[in-house]
């Protein structure tokens, strides 16, 4: 064989192999497309259920890794979620612009579904009520004022960001959401007043 039909055997070699890696790469996308399209729907279906916090801990990881751009998208269908489930809406537009901005919401969408028994548990504390005798809703809504006023005290104690703040400050359905958690939790939230 000579020179000339060695270099042909080569080049064609290295276009077959550039091309296998060009179609891994493409299938790779479209693998990656589909697991987060389809972990994204999950968590987003979720919102407002009971499931929300097994949902949420099991796939956001998938959503994590993707670009800021992506990333963004997301938590625009998770405040359209929002409006339609809870009938709330940021009274001014939220930036997400750095992983910071997105950590930040991260973290208001875990306290709105769960990760709000330590801020609950201080409220009740302070209120004084012990949730094992009462009926918590009755109490929320006959003592809905109390109930703000405890909240507003208890945002300045706490560490929350931003976003957290300006929904618990602007939620009007505030006693509503703080009743229902307090339902879902309410054996950790008793074991926290103990």
């Amino acid at each position: 064989m000579d020179h000339a039909s060695e270099y042909i055997l080569l080049g064609t070699s290295f276009v077959d192999q550039e091309a296998d890696e060009n179609t891994q790469e493409d299938n790779d996308k479209v693998v990656n497309e589909a697991i987060y399209k389809s972990r994204s729907l999950d968590i987003i279906n979720s919102i407002g259920t009971y499931e929300f916090k097994n949902i949420y801990r099991n796939l956001i990881n998938d959503i994590k890794i993707q670009s800021i751009g992506v990333q963004k998208l997301f938590f625009n269908s998770v405040l359209e979620k929002i409006s339609e489930v809870y009938d709330f809406e940021f009274p001014e537009n939220i930036d997400l612009y750095t992983q910071n901005d997105l950590n930040n919401m991260y973290s208001f969408l875990k306290f709105l579904e769960y990760d709000n028994v330590d801020f609950i548990s201080s409220v009740w504390k302070f209120l004084g009520i012990d949730i094992m005798t009462i009926d918590i809703k009755k109490y929320c809504f006959e003592n809905k004022m109390k109930l703000i006023l405890e909240i507003e005290d208890q945002i300045e104690t706490h560490e929350l960001n931003e976003i957290i703040i300006l929904f618990l400050r602007t939620y009007y359905k505030i006693t509503e959401w703080f009743n229902l958690n307090t339902h879902k939790s309410k054996y950790e939230i008793i074991g926290n007043l103990i």
